[in-house]
């Protein structure tokens, strides 16, 4: 079955990626929406104590989204 997906990278910090996966029936668009905003929200969220791929999980969830996440390593001190 094929999926779609995308990747959340920070130019900032290379070292943060986030692959989204969306269900093949799922809208594309709108998971990407959802998790950008995210993605840029958790840097203003003064409150939260989630982590960044938490925070994103969160917010798909409260959408009744369908998705997969996986992250690559967020050991900024293991990067060349």
């Amino acid at each position: 079955m094929d999926r779609s997906c995308f990747l959340i990278q920070s130019d900032m910090n290379t070292w943060i990626n986030i692959c989204v996966v969306v269900e093949p029936y799922e809208d594309f668009q709108k998971v990407k929406d959802v998790a950008l905003k995210a993605y840029y929200d958790w840097f203003e969220d003064e409150e939260t104590d989630e982590t960044i791929t938490d925070y994103i999980k969160r917010h798909l969830n409260e959408k009744n989204l369908s998705y997969l996440i996986f992250t690559g390593p967020f050991n900024e001190d293991s990067i060349d």
